[in-house]
């Protein structure tokens, strides 16, 4: 068992690489009556095409089918998993986004129950014929509602935009036509070939003794190996630096128009701490250049063009990343035009080395107090760790970064042939 001590912020992280590779994670929080169990799959909608195991063949498999294999999967022979978790007492859930399934629980007694449970969830699938043309019902609705969602559909529309053949660019879910194509047979074929311990990722945080947790978690993982030890091979499309197209405009039933500006981030191939840096460069820098103290904000605010829901975000993988501004705006045309003279005439400077200073330290005081959260704490560390990184190194990389990693990030970032807008106009 491997332990790591982050004096910085006053926390260890246990860890033990299980024999069928498994990684196992326990992070304790004594006194805290709150647990947190999750266990993810390193498998997300993105990946739709892969060499089936043990075969150079590959398979293409519909849009959607991560997110509904991760439904399917509460499933037994014996009745549905919600049932067995609420008679617990626990709070169980699960998300599918586009790198990653997870399953996780959150309770305050019957800590090794609630993890066996994980573990039957994630390990023990179920499909019949009846019970997938049902699901496809449910799934289908859910699609309807997101497609009657105008913040999801701008931001769909922007993702549209930016690439070309990513599959970041399709919706979690699917379409109607592409989970009419699912069978029982293709979600075994998924399931076996990305549930298997060497793709999983298990982690308890709360007051727990480490070495009784990743005992029973290797105890657990063990009925379950079946000799899956390699990884799975994923097969994706080499997507262009350049965006698919500039501008997408669509009309729905709203008040005040939507509008999203992205900016397609074209440095990329790489995780771990080098991912970690540009990603915390970049959230200093769209703090620096849209946030509430910034002059950008200032203008369009007092100008009456944006309200409070302007704001900015970074989504970043090894192989894709963008930036998103976005807001309501009665002239989002007006809005899209302002930001880009300031880019121009003022470039880094719009953000000050004094404001550069208090956003780090404003980075580093939220990182602290969210440490009094387990959930913070548990979904972060997954999230990250996905990515190859260790949670815990974030603060000493907000420390380390100089205001000439803003300058060069925003250099390499924020330019005028990677911009894209879309925007939601009232029918």
């Amino acid at each position: 068992m491997n332990i790591i001590n982050n004096e910085s912020i006053d926390e260890k992280l246990y860890y033990e690489k299980q024999s069928a590779g498994l990684d196992i994670y326990v992070i304790p929080k004594k006194g805290y009556s709150l647990y947190y169990g999750i266990m993810a799959v390193n498998y997300g909608s993105n990946d739709n095409e892969f060499l089936i195991p043990g075969s150079d063949k590959s398979l293409k498999v519909p849009d959607g089918i991560a997110h509904f294999l991760e439904h399917k999967m509460f499933d037994k022979k014996e009745g549905n998993l919600l049932q067995d978790y609420g008679a617990l007492g626990s709070t169980p859930n699960a998300y599918t986004n586009a790198t990653t399934t997870a399953y996780l629980f959150t309770t305050t007694a019957d800590i090794k129950k609630n993890v066996e449970l994980l573990f039957r969830n994630v390990h023990e699938p179920y499909f019949t014929d009846e019970s997938i043309d049902r699901e496809k019902e449910i799934i289908g609705q859910e699609i309807k509602m997101y497609q009657d969602n105008p913040s999801w559909k701008v931001y769909f529309n922007l993702l549209d935009c930016m690439y070309i053949k990513h599959p970041v660019k399709k919706e979690i879910a699917g379409s109607y036509y592409s989970i009419s194509e699912i069978s029982k047979e293709l979600l075994y074929e998924c399931y076996d070939t990305f549930y298997r311990p060497s793709n999983l990722v298990f982690l308890l945080v709360g007051d727990v003794e480490p070495e009784e947790i990743i005992g029973f978690a290797d105890e657990n993982i063990k009925r379950y190996e079946k000799g899956k030890k390699e990884k799975p091979l994923r097969i994706y499309p080499h997507e262009p630096a350049k965006l698919n197209k500039k501008h997408a405009e669509e009309k729905m039933e709203i008040s005040r128009p939507l509008f999203a500006m992205g900016f397609k981030d074209i440095d990329i191939g790489f995780t771990g701490d080098l991912l970690l840096q540009k990603e915390i460069e970049t959230e200093i820098l769209l703090e620096g250049m849209f946030g509430k103290s910034s002059p950008i904000f200032k203008e369009l605010y007092d100008k009456g063009l944006i309200n409070n829901s302007f704001g900015s975000d970074f989504m970043s993988e090894k192989d894709y990343g963008y930036s998103i501004v976005s807001g309501e705006s009665k002239e989002p045309e007006t809005v899209s035009k302002i930001i880009e003279d300031y880019i121009k005439r003022d470039g880094i400077n719009i953000l000050s080395k004094k404001r550069f200073e208090t956003i780090k330290k404003k980075l580093i005081g939220h990182f602290l107090a969210s440490f009094n959260s387990n959930e913070f704490i548990g979904s972060n560390f997954i999230s990250y760790k996905m990515k190859g990184i260790n949670l815990f190194d974030y603060m000493d990389t907000v420390e380390r970064i100089e205001y000439n990693d803003i300058e060069n990030r925003f250099l390499n970032h924020i330019t005028e042939d990677v911009k894209a807008m879309s925007i939601i106009y009232p029918n």
